[in-house]
């Protein structure tokens, strides 16, 4: 099973119902394998950003990582990834993870 989603921004307001904070995620990937050896999901999201949406901010952007392209302008990395595999071993789980993420 595969999804693919282009992007989500999320808006955090608070009880004056005034925008503090705004969450945008692009390029998610998702995929879920299951075969007879092992379960596997893999996460990849290509861009995260954070923007502190009050007014008179210092600092407007409070997370975005580094650009790393291949020169031509495209992205060549996520800036996070995430892998994990659950091994199906004679009734037994062996456990796999690997987290990556990129400045």
């Amino acid at each position: 099973m595969n999804l693919d989603l282009e992007g989500i921004g999320v808006s955090l307001i608070n009880k004056r119902l005034v925008e503090v904070v705004y969450l945008t995620l692009s390029k998610l990937k998702f995929e879920y394998t299951d075969s007879e050896v092992a379960q596997t999901v893999n996460l990849a999201l290509g861009w995260i950003q954070i923007d502190n949406q009050l007014h008179e901010a210092m600092y407007p952007i409070v997370l975005q990582p580094m650009v790393q392209n291949d020169g031509n302008g495209i992205d060549v990395l996520p800036a996070i990834q995430a892998s994990a595999i659950v091994l199906k071993d004679s009734g037994s789980y062996q456990r796999c993870a690997e987290t990556q993420t990129i400045h």
